[in-house]
């Protein structure tokens, strides 16, 4: 940290202004998928959202492995969750136009 405030402190006699690296701040999101036709799997739900994640996300599906009608699908950021539902939403998986929200 002695570091940082020194490199700041000639920044400042130098007339320059520094900006330290701020990690991105990520958080978990729950998105709510419904209106999936039935008997659809895991590996359907992540082939919709290909391309939408940094991460695969997390799919909670019924204990038999098929999708009843709704799932919930965890993303490793807001933002991904948050492009998931702007670009999928009222798409169609299989036969079904599916509706996204957040949980």
């Amino acid at each position: 940290m002695a570091l940082v405030q020194q490199l700041q402190q000639q920044a400042q006699y130098s007339g320059l202004q520094t900006q330290l690296y701020q990690p991105k701040i990520t958080n978990p999101t729950t998105v709510v998928v419904k209106g999936l036709p039935q008997g659809v799997s895991v590996s359907n739900i992540r082939a919709f959202f290909k391309g939408i994640f940094d991460t695969l996300p997390e799919i909670k599906i019924n204990p038999d492995g098929k999708g009843a009608g709704e799932v919930r699908v965890t993303f490793g950021s807001r933002q991904e969750a948050e492009r998931a539902i702007m670009e999928r939403n009222q798409k169609m998986i299989g036969n079904r136009c599916v509706e996204l929200h957040m949980a």
